[in-house]
């Protein structure tokens, strides 16, 4: 059997927080703020297969980012421990466990390097205090270098005065690093409040022992979900 496979490949270049709160652009709008998409290689195949024939095709795309404010993280490294069980699923799940752990880790152009885990994929690409505390805790069973480097790359940003713009406070330890300023849209269709949050935020239930809770708002009551009794 003889076919052509093709891949149409588009992109907005929409800022993750934006895609969260479902406001995504329509359009392609590939080179943007000193952000470049290149595709790499073909997105056309020829094939021929056989009756029971496999084949794979692979693509690829490399994002040129003159400000990114979040690099791979070179270090951080941590033992894999070799598991053999009866079950070999449980061998497989502690591999890409720990894969998929490695591929968590970030570091900043100004932190020389220092290591940390990211907070989750796809929407939190970026340093949590709390989330990478934690992550880096829990993986002090398997080594102290990425807590060592995590601890160092948020003791840089501890707070030194009060700002209630950011949630900053001496001695707290942020909350989140983003790029720039961002203004989200939060709510419910009856309910929409925008809200700009500042690029270095120290709101949160904070990571620093002693530190005060914040409590939540409830939320509004169209976007609760309800039981049928």
């Amino acid at each position: 059997m003889s076919r052509t496979v093709s891949v149409e490949v588009a992109s907005d270049l929409a800022p993750i927080e934006a895609v969260k709160a479902g406001r995504v652009s329509s359009g392609q709008i590939w080179p943007r703020d000193a952000i470049t998409v290149h595709v790499d290689g073909p997105l056309e195949w020829p094939v021929d297969l056989a009756p029971g024939e496999r084949r794979t095709l692979t693509w690829s795309l490399t994002v040129d980012d003159e400000g990114a404010l979040m690099r791979p993280g070179p270090r951080g490294a941590f033992a894999r421990p070799v598991v053999s069980a009866y079950d070999r699923r449980i061998e497989r799940l502690v591999d890409r466990s720990l894969d998929d752990l490695a591929a968590l880790r970030l570091t900043t152009p100004g932190d020389d390097g220092d290591t940390f885990l990211r907070a989750g994929v796809p929407w939190y690409l970026t340093l949590f205090g709390r989330d990478s505390l934690w992550a880096a805790r829990m993986m002090l069973p398997l080594g102290t270098g990425l807590a060592i480097e995590t601890l160092r790359v948020l003791g840089r940003r501890q707070g030194t005065r009060t700002d209630p713009d950011t949630g900053e406070a001496p001695g707290k330890i942020m909350h989140e690093l983003r790029r720039s300023d961002v203004t989200v849209e939060t709510g419910c269709p009856r309910s929409i409040t925008a809200r700009s949050t500042p690029p270095r935020s120290g709101s949160t239930c904070s990571p620093t022992p002693g530190a005060g809770v914040t409590p939540r708002p409830r939320s509004p009551r169209c976007c609760r979900t309800s039981r049928r009794r």
